[in-house]
């Protein structure tokens, strides 16, 4: 996930989310013109000022951390899918503790997502 970011890619599907289909589609099937689509692409919120300095490396070092944080929560979030799978499906309570983990990994891993979003744009890659 961390490297569709990288790349500038969506791994959460959400860019179309807001208006129609991610990949462009048919805008006259949209309800709107070519020109509405120009429209939206040039109206961009304003850019976050680059960091340089002292604040680059800081933020440099703080991605990388979160980086790091991201693989384990990953690697966390395997096992926990595997105890789930190897667990007794009528243990209700066991599954429900373990889906807990889950969501709160999952949890934790968008809020590092977001900041280290953030921390990209800030320091302009």
């Amino acid at each position: 996930m961390v490297e569709q970011l990288k790349r500038g890619e969506d791994p959460l599907g959400l860019e179309g989310a807001a208006g129609g289909p991610a990949t462009g589609g048919d805008s006259a099937a949209n309800g709107g013109g070519s020109a509405d689509a120009a429209s939206a692409a040039t109206t961009t919120e304003p850019e976050a000022p680059k960091l340089s300095g002292k604040a680059y490396a800081d933020a440099s070092r703080r991605v990388s951390a979160i980086e790091r944080k991201l693989e384990k929560i990953a690697t966390q979030k395997e096992q926990i899918e595997a105890q789930m799978a190897a667990h007794d499906p009528s243990d209700y309570a066991g599954l429900n503790e373990l889906n807990g983990q889950l969501q709160a990994l999952a949890a934790e891993s968008d809020g590092l997502e977001a900041e280290w979003l953030d921390l990209s744009e800030q320091m302009g890659q």
